[in-house]
C-alpha cells in the first residue's frame, strides 16, 4: 500500500509558516518522529514507518517517502525516535516492538512476542534504553 501523501501549504504571508496534511495511509497516523538531525521524519499509520525527507524549506513537497519494517499483517501504531541520532523505534497494533537504524539493513525486534496493541513507546535520551506499555497495562524497557 503506497498511496501515502503529504500536502504541503503555506497560509497567510509569504514565508509563514508550512502546513502539512498526511493522507493516503491505511490506518490513523497516530505519531511522528524527526529523526537524523531532523532530515528525516518518520510517520505510523501504515504497515511500515513511512519516512519522509525534510531537505529545505518546502519539507517533503515534491519528494517521495520510503518504507521500512513493513509487515502487511499488522500496522506501526506508533514511532520514536531523537532528532539528533539515526535510531527509530517502532511498536506495532500486533504487540511487537522493533528498533532499526533507517540507512541499515533489517530491525532489531526488541519485543518480537506477539500481543494486544502498543499503545505508549518512547526512546531514552542517550537513545540506549526503549520503553514501551500495550493497551492491557502489560509494560517493558530495555537497555540496547
Amino acid at each position: 500500500y503506497q498511496s501515502w501523501q503529504v500536502v504541503a501549504y503555506r497560509e497567510g504571508q509569504p514565508g509563514g509558516p508550512l502546513k502539512l496534511r498526511i493522507v493516503g495511509y491505511p490506518g490513523k497516523v497516530r505519531s511522528m518522529a524527526f529523526l537524523a538531525n531532523g532530515q528525516l521524519m518518520a510517520t505510523s499509520g501504515a504497515q511500515g514507518a513511512v519516512l519522509w525527507p525534510f531537505i529545505g524549506s518546502n519539507g517533503p513537497m515534491g519528494r517521495e517517502a520510503t518504507e521500512i519494517g513493513y509487515d502487511d499483517t499488522t500496522l506501526v501504531n506508533l514511532v520514536s525516535a531523537r532528532a539528533d541520532q539515526g535510531l527509530l523505534a517502532a511498536g506495532l497494533t500486533d504487540g511487537r516492538v522493533w528498533v532499526a537504524h533507517p540507512a541499515a539493513q533489517g530491525l532489531n525486534f526488541v519485543k518480537a512476542e506477539k500481543g494486544p496493541a502498543i499503545v505508549a513507546l518512547s526512546l531514552s535520551p542517550a537513545v540506549d534504553k526503549v520503553a514501551w506499555a500495550d493497551e492491557d497495562g502489560a509494560a517493558g524497557v530495555l537497555i540496547l
